[in-house]
């Protein structure tokens, strides 16, 4: 009886007895087995960053509002200054 296992239409699955042996089969399961549990990790690492950044991208953006509006506080303290009419003492 030669069945096939459910695969996406462009890979075919052989049976062992077409080609490749059951020692291959399984050293290949195994690498590829290496090869998942490497990309969870790196995916988990890359997820973990992700937060990180996107709490230091938070930071930096209340960092930014803070100084734009320490920036504008400051322009407008001297256009008031620079508006307000000079005052001379003894004169009116």
């Amino acid at each position: 009886m030669n069945t096939r296992h459910w695969a996406p239409s462009s890979i075919v699955v052989k049976e062992p007895s077409e080609g490749a042996d059951r020692e291959q089969l399984l050293d290949r399961l195994q690498h590829l087995r290496g090869v998942l549990s490497a990309f969870a990790h790196e995916a988990a690492s890359a997820r973990r960053r992700a937060a990180r950044l996107r709490v230091e991208n938070r930071r930096l953006l209340e960092e930014v509002r803070r100084l734009q509006h320490e920036q504008q506080s400051t322009d407008r303290a001297a256009q008031m200054t620079l508006a307000a009419p000079a005052q001379h003492p003894g004169r009116r």
